[in-house]
């Protein structure tokens, strides 16, 4: 996987995310629209730069993430406030799925 590659890929997925966000506020769920912002911001600048330093042999960097994803969405739990603690499991999903194209060059 090269980087350009891996940034192309990012934005195709980030403008997905754009379109369903764009879908969800027309059906008036606002909830998914939110949710699809956030995965189309965190496909943008955050994990370009991250797979950047993943790619340049800082490896283990975004799987840090995903654990602390991870952890705080058991936090969340903890506390009843499962709406957030969801959050933090999208976004352990969508670093994953960053760190499986970088792994393994498709999705």
């Amino acid at each position: 996987m090269t980087l350009e590659k891996y940034e192309k890929t990012l934005d195709l997925w980030a403008a997905a995310e754009r379109e369903k966000a764009a879908q969800a506020k027309k059906a008036g769920d606002e909830r998914q629209h939110s949710i699809c912002l956030m995965k189309a911001s965190m496909l943008g600048d955050m994990l370009k730069v991250l797979g950047r330093v993943e790619m340049s042999g800082r490896k283990g960097t975004l799987e840090r993430l995903i654990l602390q994803c991870g952890t705080e969405a058991g936090k969340l739990k903890e506390k009843d406030d499962f709406d957030a603690a969801e959050r933090s499991e999208i976004k352990a999903e969508t670093i994953r799925r960053a760190l499986h194209l970088i792994e393994n060059g498709d999705e």
